[in-house]
């Protein structure tokens, strides 16, 4: 194997937010990433921030401070203020890597891309999941046109959730609860498979139970996406307390498509009534790998990656309907 190439020029990333994910994923993997270097990290909770800065190299800085100096800003705050921190961040000229959920309101899923777009400035959002091998291989499958035009999706993902994180946000913000934690994250992996992320669907919502006014732990949710002339029946169910199937299916003209969640297992295919089991030719060992190949892409990729935020208004959309929907 050929020894990667060094870029004669290293750009500088900062990161807002210092919690969990940042403590036990970014700092294992962004050193890994050539052309790149951690120069400055910022957190409202000083401990964190001067936690991952020595473990980085990293200098702990102010948010105006980190902004002025880095040409990256990676955003890994609660959600309720990404698009606030993103606004500045652009405006300050840097690119912007926002962790999901992206925003919290399609207004300002708009306005960030428009900001971007404007300043010529690089703006994604980390969804990882778009590089888990049994999504890829979804997605490969769906658009070949095996299985023709989805007309029903169905997304189930539920456990028991242990995510310690720093802020508590979970338990106390409006958008903790489970639809924008971990529904940003499988309805993601819904549109990115059957390439409804590309453009921006409309919604009508039908039904939709929780157990609890947001943030909620439990929620069944029953809508329509339109996209030009094609409409597709959803259903998203979502659990914080109790074991789902963890997979998304698609019911398509010709067949029914099937794949797991996570980083392992596969995809299976039912053609004529009966189900064909399928694995991908690549095996994850853990969400690292995803980590390192999202932003090995971003980084390498920066105008036309898979993250690029303009592909996520739709699903912004969707989740902030959801979520008002009483």
């Amino acid at each position: 194997m050929m020894p990667e190439t060094k870029p004669e020029t290293t750009q500088d990333v900062g990161i807002v937010g210092c919690g969990t994910l940042v403590q036990d994923y970014y700092t294992l993997v962004l050193h890994r990433i050539p052309g790149i270097t951690l120069r400055a990290v910022s957190d409202l909770n000083p401990a964190n921030a001067r936690r991952v800065a020595a473990e980085t190299g990293a200098e702990e800085m102010t948010l105006d401070s980190l902004v002025d100096r880095c040409d990256w800003v990676l955003v890994t705050t609660p959600p309720e203020v990404h698009a606030s921190i993103a606004e500045k961040a652009l405006g300050a000229g840097c690119n912007v890597v926002v962790e999901k959920p992206f925003v919290t309101s399609a207004h300002d899923a708009r306005r960030l891309v428009g900001l971007a777009e404007a300043s010529n400035r690089a703006l994604h959002v980390g969804q990882l999941r778009r590089f888990f091998p049994p999504t890829e291989l979804a997605r490969e499958i769906l658009q070949s046109g095996l299985l023709g035009t989805a007309t029903r999706m169905e997304a189930f993902e539920g456990g028991r959730f242990n995510w310690s994180t720093q802020t508590g946000y979970v338990g106390r913000s409006k958008f903790g609860g489970v639809l924008f934690d971990t529904g940003s994250h499988v309805l993601d992996q819904a549109l990115f498979a059957t390439g409804l992320d590309a453009g921006e669907p409309s919604i009508k919502v039908g039904r939709v139970s929780r157990d609890k006014k947001e943030p909620s732990h439990e929620i069944d949710c029953h809508f329509d996406l339109r996209s030009g002339a094609a409409v597709v029946a959803c259903r998203l169910l979502l659990s914080r307390a109790q074991t789902l199937a963890n997979t998304v299916r698609i019911h398509a003209t010709k067949g029914i498509l099937e794949f797991d969640c996570g980083y392992q297992g596969g995809v299976r295919l039912n053609l004529g009534g009966r189900w064909t089991a399928m694995l991908p030719s690549t095996n994850m060992q853990s969400p690292a790998e995803a980590f390192l190949m999202e932003y090995r892409e971003i980084f390498a990729r920066p105008n036309d990656a898979r993250t690029c935020a303009s592909r996520m208004i739709g699903q912004v959309s969707i989740l902030e309907q959801l979520h008002q929907h009483e």
